[in-house]
């Protein structure tokens, strides 16, 4: 279950976007997660997200689990995304996705199929933007979570340090173990520079008015499900929840692709 940014705390933990990311349990039912989630929110004055909770907002989450709950409310289907990110590892993903909608309607739900997300395509074409937001998160949450130690004993103090250390480590075993994702990520900018800012606002659009959010508020919808591999940059960019629950297991006869496209 991962909650809405702003609802639990992030001192201490290094997120890689403080603009998306945020802790939630993980528990073997919803309301052991939900438990979990009830006893760790609240306002904290080293996460300055946190001061966003509405005063008086109803955060009893045990409650709310309650299976009848379902009964009347809209749930919304984005097809386009479905068809967008399908490929022929997901077949079975998609049969039991299917399935589990008989589990929602049971339970009352309406099930609103083909509410398509209007930036699916765009996101598709251009799937490196919420890489870009993430990255440039990452180097500013890094530096200030190692400038929170009290103790650093290799006086490491940024993502260039950190990568100077590793790759100078028998400990760990680099180049075997690269570091390819930070080489990426310091050739590029932080979350100060303007350029940063546009991006971002671009990856709100998807998420926004292009995606679940307009979605939600145009078909009048309760919620959107998704599988999760194709859920989580949608509700991340604009801090919305996620709650995922298993829907079956992958079949002992699906195909293994052992290296992905142009390997070697």
């Amino acid at each position: 279950m991962k909650p809405t940014v702003g609802l639990t705390s992030r001192h201490l933990v290094v997120p890689a976007s403080e603009h998306m990311d945020t802790i939630g349990p993980m528990k073997k039912s919803v309301k052991d997660a939900a438990y979990v989630l009830q006893s760790i929110v609240d306002v904290d004055p080293f996460d300055n997200y946190t001061f966003g909770i509405p005063y008086g907002a109803g955060l009893d989450f045990v409650s709310a689990c309650d299976f009848s709950a379902l009964k009347g409310a809209r749930l919304g289907i984005p097809r386009n995304v479905i068809s967008s990110m399908s490929n022929n590892s997901t077949g079975s993903m998609l049969e039991a996705f299917n399935k589990s909608l008989a589990i929602l309607r049971s339970a009352g739900a309406i099930i609103i199929e083909n509410t398509d997300f209007p930036s699916a395509q765009e996101s598709r074409n251009n799937g490196l933007l919420t890489v870009q937001v993430v990255a440039a998160d990452s180097v500013v949450a890094l530096k200030k979570y190692l400038s929170l130690l009290a103790y650093n004993s290799r006086n490491i103090t940024d993502l260039e340090g950190l990568r100077a250390w590793t790759q100078s480590s028998s400990l760990e075993d680099c180049p075997n173990k690269p570091t390819d994702i930070w080489d990426v990520v310091l050739e590029n900018r932080n979350n100060t520079d303007y350029k940063f800012w546009r991006a971002y606002q671009r990856a709100l659009y998807r998420g926004k008015e292009g995606g679940l959010l307009g979605l939600i508020k145009r078909y009048k919808l309760d919620d959107v499900i998704l599988p999760s591999l194709f859920s989580s940059n949608w509700a991340a960019v604009v801090d919305a929840p996620i709650t995922s629950v298993p829907m079956g297991a992958i079949p002992s006869d699906q195909p293994i692709v052992s290296a992905g496209p142009n390997i070697p």
